[in-house]
């Protein structure tokens, strides 16, 4: 199982050479970190939050 680019025994150990390879290897990434995991139901609920409230606001003027 893999956990913050780590690989996490669940079973049985790894060796620890292989521990430290996988830190190492975490620790010097260069890739872009990902998005958060709800980025876009995030979006999509501030947008129908904001029409609910621009709907709401507009009934009542």
């Amino acid at each position: 199982m893999y956990r913050y680019r780590l690989y996490v025994p669940t079973h049985r150990p790894l060796p620890v050479s292989s521990v430290k390879a996988d830190i190492k290897a975490a620790a010097h990434d260069t890739r872009a970190p990902s998005t958060a995991p709800f980025r876009l139901t995030k979006v999509l609920l501030t947008i129908g939050f904001l029409l609910t409230a621009a709907a709401v606001a507009a009934s009542l003027s």
